[in-house]
């Protein structure tokens, strides 16, 4: 079923169902907070790792100055370069979170919405085949295809929106001047190098 589709089906469920939870279901809630807080730091933890990971290979391929100078790239190729980089980071790194698999992220996500709500009040949107990552949740679920999972609250609107596409354009931002500063600067850094060499070697003649 369509994500937009999901979501109007559960802001008409949402105005039937109440937001009430009892006393063993808050204590179930605050156990699960508490398990999942270290898996959570985890999970974020490696998506930063991934990215880091990715950005070092690609700086390492585009490093050369001589490369650089082949390639003539100006400042309108340059950028064009700099977006192609981060598509490659994107889904180099989408894809080998999916296939260390998602349990982190959804200990994770799990764990920020229930500092919002209790688990009886929310309802999580994820892929059919991530369900072994939900186990021991609560509340309702739905399936949409998707990496990643999306929860809402009792009233129907977006809590946490933990897909892999949604993380990465958090960060993309980030990332692009990170391509940049690691790409390009390196290169004319070592671009630099010849030409104080050269200058050197000029000085001393003129002594």
């Amino acid at each position: 079923m369509p994500l937009d589709a999901l979501q109007k089906e559960i802001l008409d469920d949402a105005k039937k169902r109440s937001n009430t939870v009892g006393e063993t279901a808050m204590k179930e809630a605050d156990a699960i907070v508490k398990g999942a807080k270290a898996k959570a730091d985890a999970a974020s933890a490696e998506f930063e790792r991934e990215l880091k990971d990715e950005i070092g290979r690609i700086s390492l391929e585009y490093r050369s100055a001589r490369e650089m100078q082949e390639r003539n790239i100006r400042l309108s190729a340059r950028e064009q370069l700099t977006d192609a980089l981060v598509e490659r980071v994107r889904g180099a790194v989408i894809r080998r979170i999916r296939e260390k698999g998602l349990r982190r992220l959804f200990d994770s996500a799990i764990a920020e919405a229930l500092k919002i709500s209790p688990m009886e009040g929310l309802t999580l949107v994820m892929d059919k085949r991530d369900e072994k990552f939900a186990k021991g949740f609560t509340g309702r679920i739905r399936h949409a295809k998707m990496d990643g999972l999306v929860i809402y609250a009792a009233d129907g609107r977006i809590k946490i929106d933990a897909t892999l596409e949604a993380i990465f354009e958090r960060k993309r931002d980030a990332v692009k001047q990170a391509l940049v500063a690691s790409v390009f600067g390196a290169a004319k850094r070592a671009a630099k190098g010849p030409r104080r060499a050269k200058a050197a070697r000029s000085v001393k003649r003129r002594k």
